[in-house]
């Protein structure tokens, strides 16, 4: 049975994937992978950059008191800059790219002019954003540094920490928990089982035992007459 399913989903696949593209549907131009190239690598320079402000802006606020963290953290700022340029590189030779596809192509390049066009004023939008960026992160840093060589800024382990309170959990006594635990089911029906009790039957009373013939014997008479 297992082999049965095993073979019907690798058949159903395979159709699936067969029938990804209708019949009779041109292929797309060869210029679309460059364009797809660019727009991947601008979406990730922009993710990379709008993390980098971030940061700055985070590392701004807690430099007073937080400088060497702070330090740290432009640093890894810094670092993104440089992958978001690297990003922006890969943008300029998926241009180049697209731009031979089209010519060597030119009957396939309806449209693309108009989304070059496009990609081509995002780059260059992207690349004053990078520079601005790049330009506030670095001097942020410089200053921070700046101020530890200084003596401005004093270092976390020689700084007066914010103070901190701890909340320590403190072991429960255990008769007030015992008094508070909910009473188990023959606790509760203790007082009943109390109450109902019969009373203990007397020492000199005794109860013949059965005979082999279903029946107890008399008593022994105590008339003294």
């Amino acid at each position: 049975m297992s082999k049965r399913n095993h073979a019907r989903a690798l058949k159903s696949a395979t159709a699936n994937c067969r029938e990804g593209r209708p019949e009779g549907a041109r292929p797309a131009a060869a210029w679309v992978r460059s364009m797809r190239r660019a727009q991947r690598a601008l979406d990730s320079s922009r993710r990379l950059i709008t993390a980098a402000l971030r940061t700055a802006a985070k590392s701004e606020r807690s430099a007073g008191w937080l400088p060497i963290r702070s330090s740290k953290s432009l640093e890894h700022a810094e670092a993104r800059m440089r992958v978001a340029a690297s990003r922006l590189a890969i943008v300029s030779e998926a241009l180049d790219e697209w731009t031979a596809c089209v010519v060597r192509e030119p009957e396939s390049g309806a449209g693309a002019p108009v989304a070059m066009l496009a990609t081509t004023t995002r780059w260059f939008q992207m690349l004053v954003a990078l520079n601005e960026a790049s330009g506030t992160v670095f001097s942020m840093h410089e200053n921070v540094l700046a101020g530890l060589k200084s003596g401005a800024l004093v270092p976390e382990n020689e700084a007066r920490r914010p103070l901190t309170i701890t909340l320590t959990p403190r072991p429960t006594a255990i008769r007030p928990f015992l008094t508070v635990l909910t009473p188990r089911v023959g606790d509760r029906i203790s007082v009943l089982l109390k109450r109902r009790r019969r009373a203990p039957r007397p020492a000199a009373v005794k109860v013949p035992r059965r005979t082999s013939q279903g029946r107890a014997p008399p008593l022994s008479s105590i008339c003294l007459l």
